[in-house]
């Protein structure tokens, strides 16, 4: 009998089960089995690659169980801005985090906050003749884009700019926007900025761009005239002359004519 990939123990039977029955719900074991039917059934019917992801399913488990770490989910833009201060103070994210949030989490509370009749006469001074200190944040504060319109090809579209690309967010139908599609905007994209009033006069200003696209006058090609296919036989040199030797349809007809 081959020696199994991996030995598991009781402790690895429900991360081992709900792993299992996440990757493979139709084969899996459907009851609460043993850790001996995990492992047979493991050793059956997964290969090499799943042995790895659940190898490092489990590890990942034992490590959230000894209290050293913990898996988190994160959005996208908070995701980039627990990088970019990590990848500016060089350090890792956990220690990203342990450093910048106690500041903020951890409050005092054996100390209750001084009345505003016992504060310092100078820090009344300095707040009277001179304005407060701004606080700047460790990450700067990512600026939204903004929406305006576009046209092509007669159709206007809201767009919004990325780097130096313009991407649609929505063709416009019959030149104007209701106020369902503006709830729809709002909601699908929240991180752009979307200025109505602005929107709206540009879109009259679009609306007559695209009325003299839709109506401008195209030109009709004119037919193509082709000049008659005819040839010349010469009974002494047996020779037929044609006044189009590309014309090979033709050139065929009239040598079965000929012949």
């Amino acid at each position: 009998m081959p020696r199994p990939r991996y030995q598991m123990t009781d402790a690895d039977i429900a991360v081992v089960h709900r792993w299992v029955r996440s990757k493979c719900r139709e084969t899996a074991p459907r009851d609460h089995p043993t850790t001996e039917q995990l492992q047979q059934w493991c050793d059956r019917f997964l290969d090499a690659a799943q042995w790895k992801q659940l190898h490092a399913a489990i590890c990942a488990a034992r490590r959230d169980a000894n209290h050293q770490t913990r898996t988190v989910r994160l959005s996208t833009h908070a995701s980039g801005l627990l990088h970019d201060l990590a990848a500016r103070e060089q350090l890792t994210l956990s220690e990203t985090i342990e450093r910048y949030l106690p500041a903020v989490t951890m409050t005092p509370t054996h100390q209750a906050p001084r009345p505003l009749a016992e504060q310092p006469p100078v820090q009344q001074a300095a707040a009277r003749t001179g304005a407060p200190k701004k606080v700047h944040s460790a990450v700067a504060p990512q600026k939204r884009r903004r929406a305006f319109v576009t046209t092509k090809k007669g159709v206007c579209y809201l767009t919004v700019k990325i780097g130096r690309e313009n991407f649609h967010l929505m063709r416009i139908y019959n030149d104007t926007i209701d106020a369902q599609a503006k709830r729809d905007m709002r909601r699908r994209h929240p991180d752009v900025d979307f200025n109505w009033k602005t929107i709206t006069r540009q879109l009259a200003e679009k609306r007559e761009i695209c009325r003299r696209y839709r109506s401008r006058r195209r030109t009709v090609r004119a037919p193509r005239v082709r000049e008659p296919f005819y040839g010349v036989f010469d009974p002494a040199e047996r020779t037929v002359y044609v006044n189009d030797p590309t014309n090979i349809a033709g050139m065929g007809a009239m040598l079965d004519a000929k012949v």
